[in-house]
């Protein structure tokens, strides 16, 4: 079934702490837009990843987190654990919502076709990723793709235009490290091959936000009421920490904006839901931040949180081999001025990169993804229908004369003068005792010539036909590669070499050439011998002891060209040296040029009417596996 092109594509990046979605409106557009999102603050296209159950239904986002009658609120919940319903639930509630909010708000219809791509962590195995798929389409999405979020964030950065960096990179070695809430993903991408580590800390940026928690608590001047607060409501202290992370969040874009002045600050306002008026500032200055990047965390063996991603960035560039070209920081996290400093300190400042929007990386990437799937999926479509069609063979079959003219040329080519000549002065020499001997051996030097694989001149005359069909199949692809955008030149198949003994060169022509060889040379020989003969009568021979040797009657009738029989008796006669050496090869053969014209002809008529067919199947069935390799690869180039 062919692919849909009117399809609306989203890139759902449902992260532990923050969500963000992208879309592709026209998958053979080249446009990636971002999704402004309903259930996040005003005009912001990134919101809280959380979902809270009340009376009234389901709030998702910053609705969700300030949802005075919840009776349930999930927060980072997004986690491997699908069988656990603290995973399972609050994932389906917040997909689900999201459709309907994007329905509401008259951002998509509900007959929209759409394709959502959610992203994975490296680190899950294909059994989860599967049952996360399952799980979001027993949300209400219909048509699902997950693909590795380390694949999404380099399609990303390779396709979307935002990072400038060499695309020799993007295809060497490249670390990303995508900085999450919960996690800090290490992911090594060496050709397109993914290879997470795993650093055994749950390096998440959210440990942060409790450190500035703590802080909080132990600091400000209302401590004793804002942990009042948390104690009587276990769903304000998720309130809190995702406020401090507002505040930390705030601290790093000012601290950016501000070129590392020591003056920044950073702020957010928390209240409870159900105090009215009630609230507390939280106020972070460079002094605070610094104290907070200072402080032992438990969960990280009592490591700063900067040290600890110093540590896991080095080792997780040590396990990569060959180590990194490119580190690529992706993820909301990565906007902490200090995790790009490190990340250049270790590497080098040319050989680290990301967006201008992190936080939308992975979104955008997953779109991307999906876009590529969509093309994938049609130009594959496209291939096989090319391929299931008869227009390779076609192809093919056209050119099967040519074959054959070439190789009736190439073996018919000084034919007499590489076999023939030689084994008629080996004759004279009385090396072979008949002329029946000297046509068995023309046989067998030339079957055993014509027979051997490495034949240079037919393997010539077969890659030299081969080259030429390419630019004729190149006529076949190229509509396609156009429609899809892929470079024609992907579909080019390479030059056929005598070096490269690939299975261009082994048609088994030479299998039906040593089949037809015996024929070939009897011809020949038989050429030869009708030559010799027309020689040894011309010169009149027949008087002297040849005549005592094969009898007046056969002489009578060799002589008059009537019999068979007495041709076969020249044929088997043991013909003295002396007479043999009154002969030299170039008059007995004279008319080899013509003869040798006639062999080729013969030669191209066998080919074209007995192996014709043959020869087509299988060089379709090869020319047509070539392409489907090719086009395998030319699948990592749709973009």
């Amino acid at each position: 079934m062919p692919p849909k092109t009117n399809l609306t594509i989203i890139g759902f990046d449902l992260g532990h702490a923050e969500t963000a979605l992208a879309d592709v409106k026209d998958p053979l557009s080249s446009d990636l837009g971002k999704v402004e999102l309903p259930c996040a603050l005003a005009k912001q296209f990134v919101t809280v990843t959380a979902v809270c159950e009340y009376p009234g239904g389901v709030r998702i986002g910053y609705p969700a987190v300030n949802e005075r009658h919840s009776t349930a609120l999930y927060v980072a919940f997004k986690s491997p654990d699908l069988d656990q319903v603290s995973v399972s639930r609050p994932i389906g509630l917040f997909v689900a919502r999201m459709r309907e909010e994007l329905i509401d708000a008259g951002k998509m219809s509900p007959a929209d076709a759409v394709r959502w791509v959610f992203g994975a962590p490296s680190g899950w195995d294909d059994g989860v990723v599967a049952q996360y798929a399952t799980l979001l389409r027993q949300a209400g999405l219909a048509d699902v793709e997950v693909v590795a979020e380390s694949r999404a964030a380099m399609l990303y950065a390779r396709d979307s235009g935002e990072i400038k960096v060499d695309s020799a990179k993007l295809t060497g070695s490249v670390l990303v490290v995508d900085l999450g809430s919960s996690t800090t993903d290490f992911t090594g991408v060496v050709g397109l091959k993914i290879r997470p580590t795993d650093t055994g800390t749950q390096l998440g940026a959210g440990l942060i936000d409790k450190t500035i928690m703590n802080w909080l608590l132990d600091e400000h001047p209302s401590r004793a009421e804002l942990q009042r607060w948390i104690e009587e409501n276990p769903i304000e202290k998720s309130r809190l920490e995702l406020a401090c992370r507002a505040a930390k969040e705030d601290y790093f874009r000012n601290l950016a904006a501000s070129g590392g002045n020591d003056d920044v600050t950073g702020g957010e306002i928390y209240r409870p839901v159900s105090t009215g008026g009630k609230y507390f500032p939280i106020d972070l200055t460079r002094a605070d931040m610094d104290r907070i990047l200072a402080t032992p965390i438990p969960a990280l063996y009592d490591e700063t949180w900067e040290d600890a991603f110093r540590s896991d960035l080095t080792e997780a560039a040590l396990s990569l081999e060959p180590s990194p070209d490119l580190v690529l920081l992706t993820g909301g996290a990565s906007r902490m001025l200090f995790v790009r400093e490190i990340a250049r300190e270790l590497f080098g400042s040319d050989r680290v990169a990301t967006g201008a929007e992190p936080e939308l990386a992975i979104a955008r990437g997953l779109a991307l993804a999906g876009r590529i799937g969509v093309r994938a999926a049609g130009f594959r479509d496209d291939m096989r229908k090319l391929l299931s069609s008869d227009q390779v063979s076609s192809l093919v079959e056209g050119r099967i004369d040519d074959l054959a003219t070439a190789l009736g040329d190439t073996v018919a080519d000084d034919f007499i003068d590489r076999y023939a000549t030689p084994n008629f002065r080996y004759w004279q020499r009385g090396g072979l005792t008949t002329l029946a001997d000297f046509e068995r051996e023309v046989i067998s030097d030339a079957k055993n010539e014509i027979s051997d694989p490495d034949n240079v001149d037919i393997r010539r005359a077969i890659a030299t036909w081969q080259n030429d069909l390419h630019p004729d199949l190149a006529q076949l692809t190229r509509p396609i590669c156009d429609r899809w955008g892929i470079p024609r030149s992907a579909m080019e198949l390479p030059s056929v070499t005598l070096e490269s003994r690939d299975w261009n060169l082994d048609l088994n022509v030479t299998d039906v050439l040593a089949k037809q060889v015996g024929v070939i040379a009897g011809w020949v020989a038989g050429i030869v011998v009708g030559a010799f003969i027309t020689a040894l009568l011309a010169a009149g021979v027949f008087t002297g002891p040849l005549f005592l040797l094969i009898g007046g009657v056969a002489i009578a009738s060799a002589a008059s060209g009537a019999s068979d029989k007495a041709k076969e008796k020249i044929r088997e006669a043991n013909i003295p040296l002396k007479i043999r050496q009154r002969f030299k090869p170039e008059s007995v053969f004279k008319n080899s040029g013509e003869k040798e014209r006639e062999l080729a002809r013969d030669i191209a008529r066998r080919i074209s009417s007995d192996s014709a067919g043959a020869i087509t199947n299988q060089v379709s069935r090869r020319l047509e596996f070539e392409l489907k390799e090719l086009a395998a690869e030319a699948e990592l180039l749709i973009s």
